[in-house]
């Protein structure tokens, strides 16, 4: 963008409203992760959000992230930063919703968080391929 756009404080503002529901996905999914490594953590004297929290309030941190984040798009929309289709990445909640539960009732680094990557990872494309196709339409 360098040299076509000037950095102001509205492109920047904007830049990150449109990029926050990728943001609290992968914030959720960080958060997972550390979820998972708790005890070792504790043990090694590493202390995250999830060590502060523990590990009932970390799950209930990482469901509240990914709800925002799968909704958020109605908010960028709204605000008048993309077209109305953007919309329809919010739909992947309830499809998503069921395969994400197996992580909250059995957070595990080898199982479920792995499936929860590739959950959410459907997010990520279909939110970048749908803001992709309404900014070059």
């Amino acid at each position: 963008m360098y040299g076509v756009y000037p950095l102001t404080r509205n492109l920047a503002l904007t830049t990150v409203i449109r990029c926050l529901p990728l943001t609290l996905i992968f914030y959720a999914l960080q958060l997972a992760n550390n979820t998972c490594d708790l005890h070792e953590d504790l043990n090694n004297g590493r202390h995250t959000l999830a060590s502060y929290t523990g590990k009932k309030n970390a799950l209930k941190i990482i469901k509240a992230l990914i709800i925002a984040g799968l909704l958020f798009p109605i908010a960028v929309v709204l605000f008048g930063l993309a077209k109305w289709p953007l919309i329809f990445s919010c739909f992947l909640l309830p499809i998503l919703w069921p395969k994400l539960k197996q992580f909250f009732e059995h957070p595990d680094k080898q199982t479920t968080y792995l499936q929860m990557i590739k959950y959410l990872s459907i997010f990520f494309i279909t939110y970048i391929a749908i803001y992709t196709v309404l900014v070059l339409v």
